[in-house]
């Protein structure tokens, strides 16, 4: 059974790792972008929620800055895609962070644009000029 809880220090390790290997394999991201993958760094003063498995082993997380209600990051081991653990991070915010959230996507990586789509977020703004090009999201309500 697959648990969201609240990150502790001993999770940062496998935190950091399914966040190197999704930034470098992203097809999306510019060549520059992805040997810039310090997630201490770019999650810092951020609330980070995890999802384990049966066994304890950390498959997603999720990283918030929770003043504005913006979600950061959302990534899912590679392994563990396709099995609901994106859906239970987004699932388990209403618990924890109020509403409208938002959250800037790369254009160009439709899988998570549709994943938020069919979580009710929609498209208010498209920076096309940004590199890479984005769309900021935002959910009012669940």
């Amino acid at each position: 059974m697959q648990r969201i809880r609240p990150a502790t220090p001993k999770d940062f390790v496998a935190v950091e790792d399914i966040y190197r290997r999704a930034i470098q394999s992203a097809e999306w991201l510019p060549v520059g972008a992805k040997y810039d993958s310090n997630f201490s760094k770019s999650s810092e003063g951020e609330q980070i929620y995890v999802c384990d498995d049966q066994d304890g082993k950390i498959i997603g997380f999720i990283s918030v800055w929770k003043e504005d209600s913006f979600i950061h990051h959302l990534y899912v081991d590679s392994e563990s895609q396709g099995k609901g653990v994106g859906t239970k991070l987004v699932k388990s915010l209403k618990h924890w962070l109020q509403l409208p959230w938002s959250l800037k996507c790369v254009l160009e990586n439709t899988k998570a644009m549709g994943f938020y789509s069919s979580h009710g977020f929609v498209s208010i703004s498209e920076h096309k000029n940004e590199n890479p090009p984005y769309a900021l999201l935002r959910k009012s309500e669940d």
